[in-house]
């Protein structure tokens, strides 16, 4: 074997152990762990901000606001709160079929995942809006939290996208 075929082996060799290393890259490791721990813990905060709304429908506010006999009256923030509310039960299904997905390692979860992340952002942005709209919370707050959930919208899609470790993780 002369010197330069021994280079042409040696080089080969690098690129097969190189794509091995490539194909290897699979698993609930990584940056993964970080996605599942968002969906778990975004999820129990979800639950938790429930309570909140549903005692607005136990106490009896949510009849008041929606009551145009009442001093409480105000039909807007009566809209809103429906929304969210509705909303974040959305999004609590949507994160458990996630989280199940996930952990069966199903291919469809890449492509779920993109959904709630998106929705989640626009879901967002529409709440933020709306309280604009209706002056109840200050703009300029608004606006750095706009900023981090799309900078974070960005890079989680992104990363689904992209990842070779997501792509050799979810194929079933």
């Amino acid at each position: 074997m002369t010197l330069n075929e021994m280079k042409v082996d040696k080089t080969r060799n690098k690129a097969i152990g190189e794509s091995n290393k490539i194909e290897t890259i699979s698993g609930l490791q990584g940056f993964l762990i970080l996605v599942i721990l968002s969906l778990v813990f975004g999820t129990f905060m979800k639950i938790y901000q429930l309570k909140d709304f549903i005692v607005l429908y136990m106490d009896g506010t949510m009849k008041l606001l929606n009551d145009s006999q009442s001093e409480l009256y105000n039909p807007d923030i009566f809209k809103l709160i429906n929304f969210e509310f509705i909303g974040i039960i959305f999004f609590i299904l949507l994160a458990i079929v996630n989280i199940y997905q996930y952990l069966k390692m199903k291919k469809s979860f890449v492509k779920s995942q993109i959904i709630y992340l998106c929705c989640s952002f626009v879901f967002f942005i529409v709440i933020t809006i709306i309280l604009n709209y209706l002056h109840l919370e200050a703009s300029v707050q608004n606006n750095s939290k706009i900023f981090g959930q799309t900078l974070s919208t960005v890079i989680w899609v992104t990363y689904m996208v992209k990842s070779k470790r997501v792509k050799n993780t979810f194929v079933n």
